[in-house]
Formats: structure tokens, C-alpha cells, sequence
């Protein structure tokens, strides 16, 4: 997918946010909020064109905030490393800038 097939394809549900009212989602819960199949929020993700998730603990434990998400969608859906450029930061891990993150 193009970036501007992205951008038409990702519509926040906020209705969603009020029905589980998180603010951190697992990846299910973030495919439900932007409208996705999981298994293409996963090719995003593996393919550079969405933000990466939070990792909390020692565990595998991924989740997404949805301010991030939001400011994301706002900003035009850009490329992850658009994104870290814009930001200044990946928002979870130093590691990034040398070259090595976990999922």
C-alpha cells in the first residue's frame, strides 16, 4: 500500500475507545480501533509504515497508545522513520538509532 492508500484506509473508530476505554491497545484491539485486519496492521508494522508499539516489562508484552495512533493518523500516516525524524524519538526505545529493535 501506497501512503495515500494508508491514509484513506485508516479511520480511527472512536466509538471503540469509548466501548473498551483503554488507552493502551494489544494489537487486536489497535486492528478493531484503526479498522484493519490483523494480519495487515501486522504487514504494516513488519513493513516500516506504522509507529512501533510501547513494550512494557521483560515479556513480550506490545501495546499502542492511542494518542500516539492519533497523532499519527493526524500527521498524515507518514513512514515510521518519518514519523521517529518528526518526533525526535520512536517513542519506546533508545536502540532504534543504532539499529536494533525487538518485537
Amino acid at each position: 500500500m501506497s501512503r495515500q492508500q494508508i491514509r484513506h484506509h485508516i479511520k480511527p473508530d472512536v466509538g471503540y475507545l469509548r466501548e473498551c476505554g483503554k488507552l493502551l491497545l494489544t494489537t487486536e484491539e489497535m486492528a478493531r480501533f484503526i479498522q484493519l485486519p490483523k494480519p495487515v496492521v501486522q504487514q504494516l508494522v513488519y513493513s516500516d509504515r506504522i509507529p512501533l508499539p510501547l513494550h512494557l516489562g521483560l515479556g513480550k508484552t506490545a501495546r499502542w497508545s492511542v494518542f500516539g495512533l492519533l497523532e499519527w493518523t493526524e500527521a498524515g500516516c507518514p513512514r515510521r522513520t518519518e514519523w521517529i525524524e518528526a518526533r525526535g524519538s520512536s517513542g519506546w526505545c533508545p536502540a532504534y538509532r543504532w539499529g536494533r529493535w525487538w518485537q
